[in-house]
């Protein structure tokens, strides 16, 4: 039926190519099986996404006259969300309030919250027992009720306690009590590379951060994981200024085929994600060196390469728009663009280490 809808409206809007057509309807065909971009609930509501994808990127003429009559409106997250039932969302609702009394937790003291996210909050406490600053990650009560979530946050402790690296978060605990779940990590005082995206950074600094992102990513890949969110939001200073990783919440294993982390799961921040990861495609670790690139792009032009009205325009810019064009104060670094991110998997850097030596010739 979907397929047969898309032709549909692809003809009302003059037709385009058939490979571009196979391309937007896979994607609508992902996007239906996998909707954690994200909050869909019903038919309408994807119904009027859909029509935006093929308005944005297909119509040469408008089609919005295709549009059911009271289409509800859809609500694009920037980030990876969960998809939520009306109840589940009217739970989360009722249920709050008891994120927000004070966080007592055995073996902790003086905690004080630092970061909060949709499915999460971040305290800064100190550890009784080893008399130092941690960060503690503690799961919102809700979430609870859903198992896999649980499961996904468990998992990620036990991912990053088998990446020791001195470029990647260290674990200290991870636990479960009185229904409380939470990941004890290293306290990093520098802040995020998000808070000094507005300073703009020269070559040599931009070597210089991703050099250790990659070293980070380098260690995690020879061990079969793929970060599949690199962002600056997960990219931390440490007083030393020393670059360390974070939150490998959707990390897989290369070539996993569970329940949790399935082929076609479309996760991770449709503005960094590489075009196979927006396909819903299988990825390896050369998804996560084609965010590097994105990174690299921003760092310099201090904006990102692709910009979409929605969550999921900017994932097909990802995919259908070409390679962006460094502005002529880097001309000089194009090529290194381009390979980093091509299209392609194999038209790009194929390790960290390839990566990093390529980098390393910029200075």
């Amino acid at each position: 039926d979907l397929l047969e809808w898309f032709t549909k409206v692809n003809n009302e809007a003059g037709g385009q190519s058939p490979e571009k057509s196979l391309q937007v309807s896979d994607l609508l065909l992902n996007l239906f099986r996998n909707p954690q971009l994200y909050r869909i609930r019903g038919l309408k509501e994807f119904d009027a996404l859909a029509l935006t994808v093929v308005e944005g990127f297909f119509a040469e003429k408008p089609v919005a006259d295709l549009r059911s009559d009271n289409v509800c409106d859809v609500e694009f997250d920037d980030d990876s969300t969960m998809l939520m039932s009306d109840d589940e969302i009217a739970d989360s609702t009722q249920n709050i309030n008891s994120d927000n009394k004070e966080l007592e937790i055995s073996g902790y003291s003086q905690l004080q919250k630092i970061g909060e996210g949709g499915m999460a909050s971040v305290y800064r406490a100190n550890h009784t027992g080893l008399e130092r600053d941690v960060a503690l990650k503690v799961l919102k009560s809700w979430t609870d009720k859903d198992h896999d979530f649980v499961a996904r946050f468990l998992r990620e402790a036990r991912i990053v306690a088998k990446l020791a690296h001195p470029n990647i978060i260290q674990i200290y605990d991870v636990n479960q009590v009185n229904d409380m779940t939470y990941i004890a990590m290293e306290f990093v005082s520098g802040g995020e590379l998000s808070d000094r995206m507005d300073n703009g950074f020269n070559v040599d600094q931009t070597v210089t951060i991703l050099s250790q992102v990659l070293a980070a990513l380098q260690s995690a890949h020879d061990r079969g994981f793929i970060h599949r969110d690199i962002k600056p939001a997960n990219i931390l200073f440490r007083e030393d200024e020393s670059i360390v990783l974070t939150d490998f919440g959707i990390a897989r294993m290369m070539g996993e085929d569970s329940d949790l982390t399935i082929a076609g799961d479309v996760l991770g921040t449709p503005r960094y994600m590489s075009p196979e990861q927006a396909r819903g495609d299988s990825l390896d670790h050369r998804s996560d060196l084609y965010s590097v690139g994105v990174l690299f792009y921003q760092m310099l032009e201090g904006k990102l390469p692709y910009v979409g009205e929605s969550a999921m325009g900017t994932a097909m810019k990802h995919i259908l728009d070409p390679i962006p064009e460094l502005s002529s104060q880097w001309q000089f670094l194009q090529s290194f663009i381009d390979k980093a991110m091509a299209k392609e998997v194999a038209d790009r850097f194929q390790s960290g280490k390839e990566m990093v030596a390529a980098l390393e010739s910029l200075r």
